[in-house]
């Protein structure tokens, strides 16, 4: 009997402690769980041993991967390579373990000593940290005031840790040997809440409330503030000026919800640009910043959505050289984009880059697509000519220029050596299918594909419908992804020499013998498709005159039709129609989806989809303005009730 109860007292004690590390290690805790330190580089005070791990010594070398010099992202940690982290207990009364492999959370496996009787959590408490000598050179002003580390298995916030950015210097760089010691740092717990760092799929689901106070009772679908992607204050007060100014709760929903959705959860990751030495193999950590920008619920990124996405905080956009600004956000866009044209100008969606950490997505259309030339699936999602991709690298570049005036960015990294490349491939492009002889010309750029359906795939053995030179530039694919019936897409064709003309403007002030002929070129370029288009692609249509044709093969070929990536300017009465059908067509959810069947309001794709909501919000912050010009004697559409 004594030795039953014995038994039965471990199996007991063998339970509870199981229960215990499985209700711990599996998540299974209070779900707003989230450690909060506060920073102080002065003192070296520890917590309690029974709040948080051990003081750890984390050693950054060059085993560390790229991910370590990440700015703010999601899913860093569950999604990088192979690490190893040698972590070295510093409390006398805790013991090392032996070496044990701990992977993090849908990461690879990695190789991690942590104290044997600390659970196997994502919290690290850092005492001293070493890190590359410039690296640390950085001041310690420029470390956040608090360290914010959800727990959830799935979405991580790193937007707040203390980095030690790179310096803001022109040709700075950060390399990763040799090392020196930064100071101890405490980190001194000041509250125990976590986020619910749901996914926002998931989140879009919960039908979170307060709901709207109109008849659709939209949800807040928008994640906490410790789990969003990028947080900015600006937005934030622009969201609660509106709330004044829209006075139908729905509509402001819809706006509250849509237009900081990709700030919210799109920006996947932000970092570091390293270089490699082809020579010895060693690694250089650039101050070139990087923003890798998926387009919701495909985990890939678009040069034209993710371009358009940005696009959209334009009006927020101001001239800032700090790291967690918007500026900084959009420098990065432009920077990976460059990267990106330079390595596939004629491919227009892409994988995370190497110093992410991120795995590659698969794409399940990769071995029925056939373009030429080939493209390397670790570093380009899909590949499909489009001209309108290599114009949106144009117009962000523009933009951002116009509104900060940073001259000397366009000048740092690959932007010239991009536009270049962009030029050249467009360049290729006008060619004609035959040449005057009569003969097939060889084309640059080729796509075939094993499909059912011929909007997937060109014709001729993957030249696509016959085209005559004229200036213009041969586009396979539109901005829908569907083949091109005639391949002079007049709108990509306007795009691209707009936005030629307005990069043109800033490579001329670059004082560089390359960007003073690329100057002339551009322009020569936007000459020449404005005066093909002036010649083939306008037509006259029998009730409206003359018209713009949608694409022209310059043989007199036209098609008329639209599949427009904007929405022209329209009649109030047409705007409030327009605006009444978006709100009905969002089946509750209070986002902007894709696409939705004109006829069946609940069958619609993607409700995440980041492109569609910035749209949403341009058209918002558009409309006000004509609002606050019309003054309260005026017509005003936010007066007035969508109900």
């Amino acid at each position: 009997m004594v030795r039953l109860q014995q038994r039965r007292t471990r199996l007991l004690a063998i339970a509870i402690f199981l229960a215990c590390f499985l209700s711990y290690a599996c998540y299974g805790r209070d779900s707003r769980d989230v450690v909060t330190w506060q920073v102080s580089s002065t003192t070296t005070t520890r917590a309690p041993v029974d709040q948080v791990l051990q003081s750890t010594e984390i050693l950054l070398s060059e085993k560390i991967p790229k991910a370590r010099h990440s700015k703010a992202v999601q899913d860093v940690l569950p999604s990088s390579k192979p690490t190893e982290i040698l972590l070295q207990e510093k409390a006398p009364h805790v013991q090392n373990s032996k070496e044990t492999e701990t992977p993090l959370p849908r990461s690879k496996p990695s190789e991690t000593l942590l104290p044997e009787k600390v659970p196997q959590v994502q919290l690290f408490r850092p005492t001293e940290i070493i890190l590359p000598e410039s690296l640390a050179k950085a001041p310690i002003a420029t470390l956040s005031s608090k360290v914010t580390m959800p727990v959830h298995p799935t979405v991580y916030d790193l937007s707040t840790m203390p980095t030690m950015p790179p310096s803001s210097a022109t040709n700075g760089s950060l390399t990763t040997a040799p090392s020196m010691r930064i100071p101890p740092m405490s980190l001194t717990p000041s509250n125990f809440t976590v986020p619910t760092c749901i996914g926002y799929e998931q989140l879009q689901m919960s039908h979170r409330e307060p709901l709207s106070a109109g008849k659709r009772q939209f949800p807040y679908s928008r994640p906490l503030p410790e789990c969003r992607t990028f947080n900015l204050s600006s937005m934030e007060t622009l969201i609660e000026r509106m709330n004044d100014t829209v006075k139908d709760p729905d509509l402001f929903r819809l706006f509250e919800n849509s237009y900081p959705n990709t700030l919210d959860t799109m920006i996947k990751w932000r970092g570091y640009a390293v270089e490699t030495d082809p020579v010895t193999m060693n690694e250089t950590v650039t101050d070139q910043e990087l923003t890798y920008v998926i387009t919701g619920d495909i985990d890939a990124m678009w040069l034209r959505d993710s371009a358009s996405q940005v696009n959209s905080y334009l009006p927020l956009l101001v001239a800032s050289s700090e790291s967690e600004s918007l500026a900084s956000l959009w420098r990065g866009l432009i920077n990976i984009q460059a990267r990106y044209i330079v390595i596939s100008p004629y491919c227009h969606s892409f994988q995370p880059p190497a110093e992410s950490g991120i795995p590659p997505t698969k794409n399940g259309a990769y071995h029925n697509n056939h373009p030429n030339p080939a493209y390397n699936p670790n570093l380009v999602f899909d590949c499909k000519w489009e001209l309108d991709s290599l114009a949106s690298f144009l117009q962000i570049s523009t933009a951002y220029y116009q509104r900060t005036n940073d001259l000397a960015f366009f000048d740092r990294y690959s932007w010239v050596s991009a536009v270049e490349a962009a030029v050249d491939a467009a360049g290729a492009m006008r060619v004609g299918t035959y040449s005057k002889e009569g003969k097939v010309e060889k084309s640059a750029w080729t796509f075939t594909g094993w499909t059912n359906r011929g909007s997937e795939t060109l014709t001729n053995d993957g030249l696509g419908n016959p085209t005559k030179e004229n200036g213009m530039v041969r586009t396979a694919f539109r901005p829908s992804d569907d083949a091109c019936i005639y391949q002079f897409l007049v709108p990509a064709n306007m795009m691209w020499a707009k936005y030629l003309e307005e990069a043109s403007f800033i490579m001329e002030k670059l004082d560089d013998a390359k960007a003073e002929n690329l100057t002339t070129v551009m322009r020569d370029f936007a000459y020449g498709i404005r005066r093909g288009i002036d010649r083939d692609a306008i037509v006259h249509h029998r009730d409206f005159g003359d018209i713009f044709a949608y694409e022209v093969d310059g043989y007199g070929g036209q098609n008329l039709m639209d599949d427009g990536e904007k929405a022209h300017d329209m009649m109030q009465e047409e705007v409030n129609g327009q605006l009444q059908m978006v709100l009905d067509s969002t089946t509750g959810k209070g986002v902007v989806h894709e696409s939705v069947n004109a006829w069946n309001e609940y069958d619609w794709s993607r409700a995440w989809f980041g492109w569609a909501n910035g749209l949403l919000g341009e058209l918002i912050l558009k409309l006000a303005e004509r609002d606050e010009a019309a003054g309260e004697s005026g017509d005003r559409w936010f007066a007035q009730s969508f109900q």
